[in-house]
């Protein structure tokens, strides 16, 4: 006997079906890091206007991150991996613990090199975007970590596959992390000075870096620093 009030010939499970729990909020909330102005602006348009999110502050240094955490969390921080005051990634592992992963943390890092992405992740990174990553790939890291996924820009994939088939052994992982960022620089076809100003360093410290990593790699130019990076995923064939 059917009810009353329920149409003849209506499903009754029809009306017991929810639907499911959706993995983004009804207004995302993500916090910027980064201490470039320009490059936190096209991040904050492009999220903005793809996902419908609220940037819920924009810092340079990691000390301001944890500040705006701590007064509004979000659900994503997107972390420059090389900070003025504090290296990204240690900002990641603390942000992870502090809010026991309630904060997706994603790296935005110009570095390919095998070892920043696993040290991300082992840190409890959830995704890691290169910097010359196309704009849909920030939509798509931010959607997959809210989707309880992880996300690796393409590029920087690659080189996590050529460490699996040996490259693990290759002499740039000696290198510590900032003298990666010099050789990555280098690759990129900034000079000295240009270095120096980038990672505030004196001239004389970037040129006692270039000559230490020469002398790890085997390479002793410009040219051979170059063709070293591209072959092992540092930096894209395109410079």
């Amino acid at each position: 006997m059917i009810p009353p009030g329920r149409p003849k010939g209506e499903d009754r499970s029809a009306q017991h079906e929810v639907s499911p729990p959706s993995t983004m909020p009804t207004m995302l909330r993500v916090l910027l890091v980064d201490d470039h102005a320009l490059l936190r602006a096209g991040v904050r348009t492009l999220i903005e206007r793809d996902l419908g999110a609220r940037i819920t502050a924009e810092c340079d240094t990691g000390a301001q991150a944890l500040h705006a955490i701590a007064q509004e969390e979000p659900d994503v921080a997107m972390l420059d991996i090389t900070l003025r005051d504090e290296d990204g990634i240690e900002l990641a592992r603390r942000i992870t613990a502090d809010c026991a992963g309630r904060v997706r943390c994603i790296m935005l890092s110009m570095h390919l090199n095998t070892q920043y992405v696993l040290r991300a992740f082992a840190a409890g990174a959830r995704g890691y975007v290169v910097k010359d990553a196309g704009p849909v790939e920030l939509t798509n890291a931010i959607q997959a970590v809210m989707a309880g996924q992880r996300y690796v820009s393409p590029s920087a994939s690659g080189a996590l596959v050529d460490s699996l088939s040996g490259d693990a052994a290759a002499p740039h992982h000696a290198l510590s992390p900032r003298q990666l960022e010099v050789l990555c620089l280098v690759a990129r076809g900034l000079s000295t000075k240009l270095i120096a100003r980038e990672l505030a360093l004196s001239t004389k410290t970037v040129d006692a870096h270039r000559y230490q990593i020469s002398q790890r790699l085997g390479v002793h130019d410009v040219a051979g620093m170059v063709r070293y990076a591209i072959r092992h995923g540092l930096v894209g064939s395109h410079g």
